[in-house]
């Protein structure tokens, strides 16, 4: 249940966080801010707000390892089916 809800949490995290990952906070006051209302996780070194970052990154981790699961399924299934027509 865990996994499917941050799953889903990063599949709409576009839509649910309203800042960007890349943006640089605009004034040195948005460095390393402590955890508020607006940044619940504060930001980072660079003014960037981190649970946005958190979101965004799942959404390429979960890339990944769904790439990765389905390339190794499709080979490993690959290897099966042709050992076992010519392995005879």
């Amino acid at each position: 249940m865990r996994h499917a809800l941050t799953a889903l949490l990063a599949l709409v995290a576009p839509v649910l966080l309203p800042f960007d990952p890349r943006v640089v906070g605009e004034t040195a006051a948005d460095i390393l801010r402590p955890p508020s209302s607006a940044h619940w996780l504060g930001t980072d070194e660079f003014g960037r707000d981190v649970l946005t970052r958190i979101r965004y990154g799942a959404r390429i981790a979960l890339f990944v390892g769904f790439t990765s699961s389905f390339a190794g399924c499709t080979i490993g299934a690959l290897f099966g089916v042709s050992s076992a027509y010519w392995g005879g």
